[in-house]
């Protein structure tokens, strides 16, 4: 089989909606949720915007979660309780982390303060170069990283430039693809 790279499997910039980063938390909401409501391009519906900033440059992506988890700012203080658990910490402990800070004790208070007082530069505070891979990384790096880590999606990135994205389902679709390749049995499927 043809060993890839990820810029030929991404998903090019011109697929994904975007948003400024002055944008609102409600403007960025709003665009999530419109994008891809009854679009003929699946690529659409990825559930991610990109970020763009003053300069025209893709600056991060967000998605339902890190919106979600937006409404919370002891989030923006505390970081991302997501790495926790992927250094060994039991739920217990970071269950007492979300009481200490009073996390999500009144989730929906005084939203539509928040829908406007909140910009989307704020929203991108814990994105990391972890969530970057560079253009020319192979297939089986690709894999490996999306597999070492809780990401449904990546930055792809060709020198300092954010150039596309690649999603866990960009490579479920390359597979899949392949399996039309194969002469497999027929078998029956319940």
């Amino acid at each position: 089989m043809k060993t890839y790279t990820v810029r030929e499997i991404m998903t090019p910039l011109s697929e994904y909606p975007v948003v400024r980063s002055e944008a609102t938390f409600h403007e960025a909401v709003n665009l999530l949720k419109t994008t891809g409501e009854g679009s003929a391009n699946k690529r659409m519906e990825s559930g991610d915007i990109l970020v763009m900033d003053a300069d025209d440059r893709i600056i991060g992506k967000l998605n339902m979660m890190d919106l979600i988890l937006g409404l919370e700012e002891g989030y923006r203080k505390i970081g991302d309780l997501n790495k926790l658990t992927y250094f060994g910490y039991d739920p217990k402990f970071i269950k007492s982390i979300i009481e200490k800070n009073q996390l999500w004790e009144k989730p929906l208070d005084e939203i539509c303060r928040k829908a406007t007082a909140i910009s989307v530069k704020e929203l991108l505070v814990h994105q990391q170069k972890a969530d970057h891979i560079k253009a020319d990384t192979s297939l089986d790096v690709a894999i490996h990283q999306f597999g070492m880590t809780s990401q449904q999606s990546f930055l792809v990135t060709d020198n300092q430039d954010i150039v596309g994205v690649l999603r866990s389902s960009d490579i479920f679709d390359l597979i899949h693809n392949a399996f039309g390749k194969c002469e497999l049995p027929a078998r029956a499927v319940s």
